[in-house]
């Protein structure tokens, strides 16, 4: 006699399949969101410490590059995700080059 698949264990494996998904999908977000955070801070603390180094008030910075100095604040401490254009004009308003900033 052949093996006859019934219908409850094909649903079963199916759940099974988009329970598996649904999983690695989860467990990507968060790395995407982890990888995130922690580029972010990463790039915070580099600002600061140029920032430092050059003697520089955040407002100075934030005024030189356009940008709002309570939302340049953010960016220092991680907690805002800036655009690439934002970046670029803080790190001219620096006057570094991108490497001497960015992690990567």
């Amino acid at each position: 006699m052949l093996y006859k698949k019934s219908s409850t264990n094909m649903k079963l494996k199916s759940l099974y399949i988009d329970n598996s998904i649904a999983h690695f999908c989860r467990e990507l977000l968060y790395m995407a969101y982890y990888f995130t955070v922690k580029l972010r801070k990463e790039i915070g603390k580099c600002l600061k410490r140029v920032r430092k180094k050059r003697g520089l008030k955040q407002v100075e910075v934030a005024v030189d590059a356009g940008v709002n100095p309570s939302y340049y604040s953010k960016i220092e401490r991680g907690e805002v995700n800036p655009s690439l254009e934002k970046v670029y004009r803080i790190i001219k308003a620096l006057k570094v080059h991108s490497s001497d900033l960015l992690p990567f």
